[in-house]
């Protein structure tokens, strides 16, 4: 049985991938080493809600045990745990998780994961975590427009990434201007007005999907997005995964300095849902199109 507890884990110290017996302790510097598998490793636990529980972080059973402490998603979409983690894999998991085992990947750690894991910085990442998303989903657009199978649909519009990142501002003070201005405007300029109009339009075409109402009008970006991926996903889905930036632009219009609703007092909170809401967005948008790939 020994064998069937031996996986393809990818050395932290030399990036060298070697096939090790994870049922048995490793040295301290070996213990954060990663295993990756095929994403396709969650589906059994995903579709049965009521007995597991599938966190960003995390796979569990309803009856309170602790199925894998680490499971997170690497750069490419791959997903990753801990060598050490799967010396508590239960017994009766070790055969399928071994069915899912990646012998290589190039994705990248999770930096949100990796900062509270091995630096025990426990400090707000939302922005980082957005950042990381955003440069994933330009890197798989860059893959798919260099392989003809969509066209430039996202970038920064000005000023690069990480500048425009470093704009947004999460409130900390129940201020309205500040939530308004120094958050809501910077974070829809860089999220949706990121997506280009024109190749969103091209990307329509290729996949023949009108971009004009029945009576002629032109359709916003949001709205070609989300026609473009139903083409990949289904109508339901598609429209749950741009949900939460549709929210973000009529929250920004109604608090546009031209008039709206009235101010809010709890903007602290309701910015951080807000930028959680847009992140998994992003986070599920880019699943869908790696299906291009």
């Amino acid at each position: 049985m020994q064998s069937d507890k031996k996986f393809w884990v990818r050395s932290r110290k030399t990036s060298v991938m070697m096939f090790v017996d994870c049922s048995v302790a490793c040295d301290s510097e070996s213990e954060l080493d990663l295993v990756f598998f095929d994403p396709e490793l969650l589906t059994r636990y995903q579709f049965i809600p009521c007995k597991y529980i599938v966190g960003e972080g995390s796979i569990e059973s309803k009856d309170g045990q602790l199925m894998l402490k680490s499971c997170y998603e690497a750069s490419n979409g791959d997903i990753y745990c801990y060598r050490y983690d799967l010396l508590h894999l239960p017994e009766k998991e070790f055969l399928y998780f071994k069915l899912f085992n990646l012998n290589s990947s190039d994705g990248e750690e999770n930096p949100i994961a990796r900062n509270r894991d091995l630096y025990c910085s426990f400090d707000d990442f939302e922005k980082e975590g957005l950042s990381w998303r955003l440069k994933n989903f330009q890197k798989l657009l860059e893959e798919l427009r260099k392989d003809k199978k969509i066209t430039g649909i996202w970038r920064p519009k000005e000023g690069g990434l990480e500048e425009m990142i470093n704009e947004i501002v999460l409130p900390r003070v129940q201020e309205y201007k500040q939530y308004r201005d120094g958050f809501l405007l910077p974070l829809a300029r860089l999220v949706i007005e990121g997506f280009v109009s024109k190749e969103l339009r091209e990307w329509a075409s290729m996949v023949e999907v009108s971009t004009t109402t029945e009576d002629g009008r032109e359709l916003g970006t949001l709205a070609i997005l989300k026609k473009c991926l139903v083409t990949l996903c289904g109508e339901s889905e598609a429209a749950g995964v741009v949900k939460p930036l549709e929210k973000l632009q009529r929250e920004k219009s109604a608090r546009s300095s031209h008039g709206g609703k009235e101010p809010e007092a709890a903007v602290i909170e309701k910015s951080k849902d807000i930028l959680k809401e847009v992140t998994k967005s992003i986070v599920d948008i880019t699943k869908i199109m790696r299906g291009l790939k």
